[in-house]
């Protein structure tokens, strides 16, 4: 899957939602697993696609890299620059 790129647009509501937050883009990027055979060209992708939706917020959620710490570096070029008004948060996972 790591050649693939799926870009979902959901619309979610929720009744009990401060108004304030309607029309809140939340962008996720999830099970990325970018190692050394992550292209890093997919990866520009992926990081276009997210700066392309404009989102209010960045969630990146798990399994951002694979099995070698220096893939750490390989994924901190490819979404380093990502920026949101509300933040770009991220949760590690299992890898």
């Amino acid at each position: 899957g790591s050649k693939r790129l799926l870009v979902r647009h959901l619309d979610v509501q929720l009744d009990d939602l401060d108004p304030a937050l309607d029309g809140l883009r939340i962008a996720q990027l999830t099970d990325l697993h970018v190692g050394p055979h992550t292209s890093p060209r997919f990866l520009a992708r992926v990081a276009g696609a997210v700066k392309a939706a404009r989102p209010d917020l960045v969630a990146i959620t798990g399994d951002q890299v694979d099995d070698y710490a220096q893939d750490v570096a390989l994924f901190a070029r490819a979404f380093g620059d990502l920026r949101a008004p509300l933040g770009v948060y991220a949760v590690a996972g299992n890898h």
